[in-house]
């Protein structure tokens, strides 16, 4: 998403969203919101997709899910940070699979 010089990329504890010099609708503010609930409810599903312990590449993953490329990547984002996904990239391929944690004690 490219942002001009009027809009500013804004978050508070819910929402990731636009906010704009010029007056906005709420409707238009719901359209660009990005709600944590949903995202997480989008790492879930890749999550789930994942869990296979297959090695997925993103066009397969995508297909798969449902998800559009900014919800996927979003719900990527998550459980990469939550290190619970890996990634294998080539010069072909750039593939997920589910991160193994493995605790002794």
């Amino acid at each position: 998403m490219a942002l001009n010089h009027h809009q500013i990329l804004c978050y508070n504890d819910k929402f990731l969203y636009l906010r704009s010099s010029y007056n906005i609708t709420t409707t238009t503010l719901f359209k660009i919101m990005m709600n944590k609930y949903q995202i997480g409810t989008n790492a879930g599903i890749v999550w789930r997709i994942l869990s296979d312990n297959a090695h997925w590449d993103y066009e397969k993953l995508k297909e798969v899910s449902g998800l559009s490329d900014r919800d996927l990547n979003a719900a990527i984002g998550w459980l990469a940070r939550e290190d619970k996904i890996d990634f294998d990239i080539d010069e072909q391929h750039d593939r997920l699979f589910l991160h193994v944690n493995v605790y002794i004690g």
